[in-house]
């Protein structure tokens, strides 16, 4: 099945605040699954669904999931953008993933339900598992995932290059409305000071928890479903894969898929993809391909 094959239809969701929401739905004429698809930080769905080459969700589609591509709040067409005025915070973000599993239930209550996501995405689900064991959601499948924090950091020289980022973050994200997120090199899309202040108090305090005190890193020894970790020795930073496995240690039934020299599945030898491109270059579409079998 080719992405000329799928149904495309585009609708709003609300969130629990009344934000709306934008999905794209991609669906086979039989689906065997649905899923979710969310995009990574100061990007939007336009690296993981694009109808003009082959895409992280048209192949999933293609290979017998219903996928539902997202724009998590204030990227893309879920605006207001923070270059608008729009304003969120990390916990919003990872309570909107319970209004994306409510409406893919509402669309398939029978089907299998897994998550994958590209950064973002991939760690808002892991927060809101966490905090949602009853939650019917079967699998995730998280590419380049990872939190900074010390403790998830294997290399003292690499957690002195975040530090340095930090204290670049706390000095520009003041002016970062002002700024071109492409002249800074980190994507296309402005996050606002509410969304970064919860990622400067992590680095602050070795944390990774809501605004109320709940705690997100203690809650992952918890999450039950299955976890596909894929991480690439091209992510030298953001998600370096030592870093990244250290983060995704507690996990109970974790898979880890690493791309580079010690990678071990066949289907993936020679692909080394950077943080954002396992998710959005057309040259991973072998990867994609294999992640639809995880999945199924």
């Amino acid at each position: 099945m080719t992405a000329d094959h799928l149904s495309w239809r585009h609708r709003w969701i609300e969130a629990a605040d009344g934000w709306r929401l934008s999905v794209v739905d991609l669906c086979p004429e039989t689906p065997r699954g649905i899923c979710l698809v969310g995009h990574a930080m100061m990007v939007d769905r336009r690296t993981i669904l694009r109808a003009d080459r082959p895409s992280l969700c048209t192949t999933l589609a293609a290979a017998g999931l219903r996928v539902l591509a997202l724009d998590l709040r204030g990227h893309g067409m879920s605006g207001p953008l923070a270059a608008e005025g729009g304003s969120w915070t990390y916990d919003d973000l990872v309570s909107d993933v319970g209004v994306f599993v409510a409406h893919a239930r509402e669309l398939e209550p029978s089907l299998p339900l897994s998550i994958v996501g590209n950064s973002l995405f991939g760690h808002n689900a892991l927060a809101w598992l966490g905090t949602n064991p009853e939650t019917t959601v079967d699998a995730v499948a998280g590419l380049g995932v990872n939190l900074w924090s010390r403790r998830w950091t294997a290399d003292a020289g690499r957690w002195r290059r975040k530090m340095l980022v930090k204290l670049a973050l706390e000095r520009l994200v003041p002016a970062l409305p002002l700024l071109s997120p492409r002249q800074l090199g980190l994507g296309y899309v402005h996050e606002p000071g509410s969304y970064w202040a919860s990622m400067l108090r992590w680095l602050a305090n070795e944390a990774w928890d809501a605004d109320d005190g709940t705690d997100y890193a203690a809650l992952l020894e918890t999450i039950e479903q299955r976890f596909l970790h894929v991480v690439s020795d091209a992510d030298r930073l953001l998600a370096h894969p030592d870093d990244a496995m250290l983060f995704s240690a507690p996990l109970a039934h974790r898979e880890v898929w690493r791309l580079g020299s010690r990678c071990r599945e066949a289907a993936v030898a020679g692909l080394v993809p950077g943080h954002v491109e396992m998710a959005s270059s057309p040259r991973c579409e072998p990867l994609w391909r294999h992640l639809a079998k995880w999945l199924k």
